[in-house]
């Protein structure tokens, strides 16, 4: 290890890929993979470095062919938004050559970009930022024409001051006033139809809408997709179903004939007529789109006029919060505050209004009560009395019309489902289309539904993917863009067993595009990773930023333990993640106690307070089973063994005691093996094999005897072989009526032969039976260098390295002639001895 006092002193590389500890195998691949935009499958044991690992693959990546995309209108057709590409940054040259590019830069912009390092660009706007601003800028102007009437009069005075003041003949005089005065009125003839114009005629909203913006970015996009559902993955058309009305009251149009009636009727009564047809949310939203076959209408504005529009959608929720009341004309119109209301020439959301509006309205007259008296096919202007809040709760409802809008109560007002947002204005777009020129990383990629792997195919494939809505059941289902760029590469993760559930296509296209990696759960224990070691306690001191650099001591405990919980001899554990934990921990108690470094005595106290939950029940079922008495620790009896078992995926240990008896089999044609305990697929099968093992052992004949096996109150279930050799031990025991010394604890798997192999998590099983009060712990040979002990449990129990059954019950079986008896009719690790032919 390298010479240092504290981790403070510890160089931390800045480019992530050198950061990545133990994983030179997959670093060299990324570094592959990134140069020359390859795909990445990382299957490895969580937290290993995979995530890490395509963060790095981002950073490696050139970023010089950033894009930002923007949707528009499409007047052709407005469900199929038009989709625009343009270069984050563009270069000098570029700019220069396009006039629309150029009037979108300050001139001191230009000039600093030339005088600028080549190759590398300034900290820019990106050009979609600035197209999207400079539409806003000219939407604004087009809104506002007081400034120019006002220039317009100005300039008019001056005219007419310099006509008066010249020595002109009068009729020219006269001539000249009159011909100012006519292109006077026919401005003003042509200002206020404009303005009429755009009051009565809703339009749609030309400006685009920046969909991916890499502003101010210099490396290649990193998009994590991890646990994304499909509108976050593959980008979605927005419903919008927040605009609602408190129940108002709508005209019907049938045959020439307008009804009115209230919304919460027309509703209900479609909600009625086509249940299967009803999507829900945990909100309780309920809606429809309604049948082609259902030909209902409502008045609303279309085309110039007041005319009949078809209702497409309806839908209600329950609502609890405030409402905006709209007063006018002694009317009144309840309307949740994201509700957009027509009001000077355009469509403005309820909470922005201040009470002094224009709003449009389709009846000559309403009475106090709010019911309509006249209604007509014109629309006249009318202004908002007052705008009030108050809280309510009920039922809030909507129609979507055709047009986008509808006059409720009188007035005219947008709707839901976006069809009163224009289509462009509602795409969202998804990671496969941030993660554009850089890398889109998925971990847990078969938690992906198989639709959702195919259309991530498509994606990787055409490097095009259009959006569109998600759910079938929304306006935004009826929405589909162009082709948006999705030229990303893929680095996807996983565990081992998510292989059987990736799309086989998805896997062959990541197969025939790029690389597959197990990422390494373990390196070898030498100086080099050592110093490795030390370099990523330095490295989680800085990211956190909220502790204390370590010293010499306690980083030496750290990597003692991450021996310990590598659980294999001459090697340290990658599980950084868990690694990482422990660092911080210990950091905490460091600072809660004032420490300027963190010292060893604080990695120990961390250790207590860093256990999994799986260690602490462990503690818990230890003092359990203690207090009533389950399981034994000294003395001896007749088939029972204390086994060693881990629980779940932790380096957590367990005492697991084991009893057997053997009983005249309840069958008379075979004796039969039961075994209980909640026991997994693999533990019963290692209990079948366990019957060949005595077979072979006793050399007798078992068929006659039943043999039961039980597993003491293992609520929380026992799987895997590591027990074959205790039960084994248990039922020889039972069967023989030799009793087992009960300060043993034993682990270890063993084969039909009688030999003992090798089992996971060692060390913990071992730091169980020490914390439990037993001297002694049989364990698999194999095994023996794996097992590292912290100081403060070293010398407290004897550790045995066992090869065979017979050493096993060398050990482990009371002294008596019939243990000497059992052990002399057995050779060569529990074959029974073969009696020699006669010739």
């Amino acid at each position: 290890m390298r010479d240092f006092e504290t981790t403070e002193k510890i160089t931390v590389p800045e480019k992530l890929i050198d950061q990545i500890i133990g994983q030179d195998k997959a670093v060299e691949i990324i570094k592959k993979a990134a140069k020359q935009k390859r795909n990445a499958l990382l299957i490895g044991p969580p937290g290993t470095g995979k995530s890490m690992l395509a963060q790095a693959m981002a950073e490696l990546m050139p970023a010089e062919e950033l894009e930002d995309i923007l949707t528009y209108p499409n007047p052709n057709n407005e469900n199929q938004p038009l989709i625009k590409t343009v270069k984050t940054h563009p270069s000098l040259d570029e700019i220069e050559k396009n006039k629309e590019f150029k009037m979108l830069f300050h001139p001191k912009e230009l000039l600093d970009m030339k005088r600028g390092t080549a190759g590398k660009p300034l900290p820019l706007i990106g050009m979609g930022r600035r197209i999207f601003r400079m539409s806003r800028v000219l939407d604004d102007r087009m809104g506002s024409g007081g400034s120019n009437i006002l220039m317009l009069i100005l300039l008019g005075i001056f005219i007419l001051a310099i006509i008066f003041y010249l020595d002109l003949a009068e009729n020219i005089k006269w001539l000249l006033l009159a011909g100012i005065f006519g292109i006077a009125f026919l401005y003003i003839i042509s200002s206020a139809t404009q303005g009429l114009s755009r009051r009565f005629m809703p339009t749609e909203n030309a400006n685009p809408k920046l969909i991916i913006d890499n502003s101010e970015k210099f490396t290649a996009p990193f998009i994590d997709a991890t646990g994304a559902k499909a509108g976050a993955l593959l980008g979605d058309c927005k419903h919008d179903p927040l605009q609602s009305f408190f129940d108002a009251n709508i005209t019907l149009s049938k045959n020439g004939i307008d009804t009115v009636v209230s919304m919460a009727q027309i509703v209900d009564s479609m909600l009625k007529k086509y249940p299967e047809l009803i999507e829900r949310n945990v909100n309780g939203y309920e809606g429809i789109i309604l049948p082609y076959t259902e030909k209902i209408y409502s008045l609303g504005y279309k085309n110039g006029k007041v005319q009949p529009v078809r209702i497409e959608c309806v839908n209600r929720r329950p609502y609890t919060g405030n409402l905006k009341i709209l007063k006018y004309c002694g009317n009144e119109l309840l309307v949740t505050p994201e509700h957009k209301i027509y009001v000077d020439g355009m469509y403005t959301d309820a909470r922005q209004l201040k009470g002094n509006e224009k709003i449009v309205l389709s009846q000559d007259a309403i009475s106090n009560s709010g019911s309509l008296l006249l209604l007509t096919k014109n629309m006249h202007e009318s202004r908002l009395e007052s705008i009030s809040e108050v809280t309510c709760a009920g039922y809030v409802y909507n129609l979507t019309t055709e047009s986008g809008n509808l006059f409720a109560n009188g007035i005219l007002a947008s709707n839901s489902g976006g069809l009163g947002t224009p289509p462009h204005l509602r795409v969202e777009s998804g990671a496969v289309h941030r993660a554009n020129k850089g890398v889109l990383f998925i971990d847990e990629i078969a938690s992906l539904k198989w639709h959702w792997q195919q259309e991530l195919l498509t994606a990787m494939q055409e490097k095009r993917y259009p959006i569109t809505g998600q759910s079938e059941m929304s306006s935004g289902a009826l929405v589909k863009t162009e082709a948006v760029p999705s030229d990303f590469v893929l680095v996807a993760a996983g565990n081992l067993p998510d292989l059987q559930q990736i799309h086989p296509a998805l896997r062959s296209r990541i197969r025939g595009a790029g690389y597959e990696v197990y990422v390494e759960d373990n390196m070898d224990d030498t100086p080099e990773n050592e110093d490795r070691l030390v370099q990523f306690i330095a490295q989680e001191v800085k990211k956190d930023g909220r502790i204390p650099h370590f010293n010499r001591d306690a980083v030496i405990e750290i990597i003692e333990e991450a021996r310990r919980m590598s659980g294999r001899k001459k090697k340290f554990t990658l599980n950084l993640r868990e690694l990482g934990g422990l660092v911080r921990a210990t950091g905490d108690i460091a600072r809660e106690r004032g420490a300027q470094f963190v010292e060893r005595e604080h990695v120990a106290l961390a250790k207590k307070v860093f256990s999994s939950i799986e260690g602490q029940l462990g503690k818990k079922f230890v003092e359990r089973k203690k207090d009533y008495e389950t399981f034994m620790h000294e003395g001896s009896a007749v088939g029972r063994v204390n086994g060693l078992a881990v629980l779940g995926e932790s380096s957590s240990g367990l005492v697991l005691p084991i009893v057997a008896e053997v009983t005249p089999a309840s069958s008379k044609s075979e004796g039969k093996v039961f075994a209980t305990g909640k026991l997994g697929t693999i533990a019963k099968e290692a209990v079948e094999n366990v019957s060949a093992i005595v077979k072979k052992t006793m050399g007798t004949d078992i068929s006659k005897s039943d043999i039961h096996i039980q597993f003491l109150q293992t609520y929380e279930g026992v799987e895997g072989d590591s027990a074959s050799i205790s039960i084994a031990v248990s039922v020889i025991s039972a069967m023989t009526n030799i009793p087992v010394k009960q300060d043993y604890a034993l682990t270890g798997s063993v084969d039909v032969r009688g030999d003992v192999l090798p089992v996971g998590g060692v060390t913990a099983k071992t730091e169980a039976a020490i914390e439990t009060g037993l001297k002694h712990v049989l364990v698999p040979k194999m095994n023996f260098e794996d097992i590292i002990l912290s100081p403060d449990k070293k010398g407290r129990a004897e550790i045995i390295p066992v090869s065979n059954i017979v050493e096993v019950l060398k050990h482990v079986l009371v002294d008596c002639p019939e243990k000497t008896k059992l052990l002399e009719s057995m050779k060569d690790g529990g074959k029974p001895k073969q009696k020699k032919k006669k010739r």
